[in-house]
This record gives structure tokens, C-alpha cells and sequence, in this order.
């Protein structure tokens, strides 16, 4: 027995099979593509770097506080590093609301942000998304891989 023998002793689309696809099946699948591409849109990182709250008060531009404070990204070669920032004392390169440090210098020590980030939002794309919003993007990261290289080294000294 083969497999049109099969359907035809099963039977075949009938009149109900054909209103559920067409009224029920069909329409409820509409929306599925909206939902599932709706997260690409609010899970958006825009352009970032970190924010240097010492500077805040400053009346320097966003690009000249980038230029000074932030470290090139190591990991394309091109731009700033968007995790890492210099680790400087920057109240003590402030005067009267203006800065007096004139050059990075790429031998300084790097840490990671610790003042939250700047975001790029000059685009329409980048203003709201859940990135922008709740502010996680490298806290629950390193913490998570921390928690992780932990469990793998303990596990591989000890049973």
C-alpha cells in the first residue's frame, strides 16, 4: 500500500479541513512574523561607550570626552572601545569646567565602566529599545561569564 492508497482510505480535504485552514489556521499565523521580528528591533544596541560622571558637569563636547577618556577597540581597530575606558583620576584633569588634558596616552591602564554608558542616539533606530532603557549590557555579561570560567575552573580541580 502506498501513500495516495493511504490518504485515499483516510480521506482527504473536505469542506471542514478547508474552513479551518482558511478561517482559523491562515489568520491566527498573521501576526507570528510581527512578533517573532519584534525583538530585533527592541533588543537594538545602539553605538555606546562609557560614561564618565566626573566629566558630566564639564562643558566639553561628547566627541572630545570620547576622544580623551575612551580607549580605541582592540577588536576591530576602528573606533572606540564601547566596555573599557580609561583609568584616570579625572577630577584632577577638570578646571573650571573645562578640561586640560590634551592627549590619551594608549599605555594608560583600562577599566571597565563603572558610571553606567553614553548612548548614540541620533538615529531613530537607536533612541528606544530595552538596551537604552534598562542599561544591561555588560554588568549581566561579565557577571554571567565570571560565574561561568569559575564553575569550569573549579570543576577541572576538583570532582
Amino acid at each position: 500500500m502506498d501513500l495516495d492508497e493511504i490518504l485515499h482510505e483516510v480521506g482527504e480535504n473536505g469542506k471542514y479541513q478547508n474552513l479551518m485552514l482558511w478561517f482559523v489556521f491562515l489568520p491566527a499565523h498573521l501576526t507570528f512574523g510581527c512578533h517573532a521580528f519584534s525583538q530585533l528591533f527592541m533588543t537594538w544596541t545602539p553605538d555606546h561607550w562609557c560614561q564618565i560622571s566626573e566629566l558630566a558637569a564639564a562643558n566639553i563636547s561628547d566627541h572630545l570626552i570620547r576622544h580623551l577618556t575612551i580607549p580605541p577597540d582592540k577588536t576591530t581597530g576602528t573606533g572606540y572601545s564601547r566596555c573599557f575606558m580609561y583609568k584616570l583620576d579625572y577630577s584632577i584633569h577638570t578646571q573650571h569646567n573645562t578640561i586640560i588634558l590634551k592627549e590619551p596616552n594608549t599605555n594608560w591602564t583600562n577599566v571597565t565602566c563603572h558610571s553606567g554608558w553614553i548612548y548614540n542616539t541620533t538615529s531613530n533606530w537607536d533612541r528606544d529599545t530595552v538596551v537604552t532603557k534598562v542599561r544591561i549590557i555588560y554588568a549581566l555579561l561579565f557577571y554571567v561569564r565570571d560565574k561561568f570560567e569559575h564553575y569550569v575552573t573549579s570543576k577541572s580541580f576538583y570532582k
